[in-house]
């Protein structure tokens, strides 16, 4: 993890762990993360281990960005939604604006 604090909500089984590391490093090499990683900087990652078997990743960026994905090894599904601070302008105040704040929804590649 890149200089960022890990908190972890929930107890994993091994095979979670194992789909929270692989989730992780994925993450960590999309464009979702490496930009506002790069030009804001992390600050922490959350995980939350659900009973339903999915896998939750918060990141916060210091300019109060975020970064959360949700994924479920057992239907190979990952959901992604974004807020980055550094997009929004004058005409793009509202924080759930399409333009600060975007959501994919898909299977997992």
């Amino acid at each position: 993890m890149r200089s960022a604090g890990v908190v972890a909500e929930g107890k994993p089984s091994s095979q979670e762990g194992a789909t929270a590391t692989a989730l992780q490093r994925s993450v960590e090499n999309n464009p979702l993360f490496t930009i506002p990683a790069a030009s804001a900087g992390l600050v922490a990652c959350h995980v939350r281990y659900l009973p339903c078997g999915e896998t939750v990743l918060k990141y916060e960026f210091r300019d109060h960005a975020w970064l959360r994905v949700a994924g479920n090894e057992h239907i190979e599904y990952m959901e992604q939604t974004a807020r980055f601070n550094h997009f929004r302008g004058k005409r793009s105040q509202n924080p759930s604006s399409p333009v600060s704040r975007m959501r994919f929804l898909g299977k997992r590649l």
